[in-house]
């Protein structure tokens, strides 16, 4: 508490060119308003590319998934084309 008294009373104000008092709170509560905006952007752009990395490794995972179960049906028809031709080879009726 006795820092913001200290802080109050160091405002120094000062008239500008347009002849309006402009002092120093005014000039920190730029920079800090400056500041907490450029963290929410920071934060906002954080949270935006995160969720579409996450998407992109979503989208990744499932086409491998339907990779996979695409060579296995693959790998099977091709066993039981090997299995016929063996089976007609040998004579046998499966």
């Amino acid at each position: 508490m006795l820092l913001w008294k200290q802080y109050i009373q160091e405002i120094v104000v000062v008239e500008n060119h347009d002849g309006m008092f402009v002092g120093k709170a005014l000039s920190y509560f730029c920079v800090y308003s400056l500041y907490a905006l450029w963290f929410v952007t920071q934060y906002y752009l954080f949270v935006v590319l995160l969720n579409f990395l996450i998407a992109i490794l979503s989208e990744s995972y499932n086409d491998m998934i339907f990779r996979k179960l695409e060579k296995v049906y693959d790998l099977k028809s091709e066993l039981n084309r090997q299995r016929l031709m063996e089976s007609e080879a040998w004579g046998k009726k499966s």
